[in-house]
């Protein structure tokens, strides 16, 4: 069974192209954060409550309305997503549950997804 839960962040980037930085701008990301497992004795897979504090403090109040460029050395979706997989990763391990999947769209219409196997 798959729980998702999305939570938003606001930052700005200028990422490289071919070695050229893009014009600093920004974003509104929005990012999944999908667990896998089984209900335990009370039938949670995980409290939501207990979710959104471990998300804001490693993720959300790390990285809304900040610059990524301090943060990251190049600040695509795809390295944003595989920092925040990092930082949930061992922290959203339960006795019945893992972390599955983070998605972080850059736009409505532009995301990625990184998978355990990914890294």
């Amino acid at each position: 069974m798959d729980l998702s839960v999305e939570y938003r962040f606001s930052a700005a980037h200028s990422v490289k192209i071919k070695g050229e930085p893009e014009p600093l701008h920004g974003h509104d990301f929005r990012i999944r954060i999908t667990l896998s497992g089984k209900p335990d004795e009370d039938g949670f897979i995980i409290d939501f409550l207990e979710l959104e504090k471990i998300v804001q403090k490693l993720v959300i109040d790390e990285l809304d309305h900040k610059n990524l460029n301090e943060i990251f050395k190049q600040p695509t979706v795809e390295n944003i997503g595989i920092w925040i997989f990092r930082r949930l990763k061992e922290p959203l391990k339960g006795k019945n549950h893992h972390l599955k999947e983070v998605r972080v769209y850059e736009t409505k219409e532009s995301w990625i997804s990184v998978r355990g196997e990914d890294l």
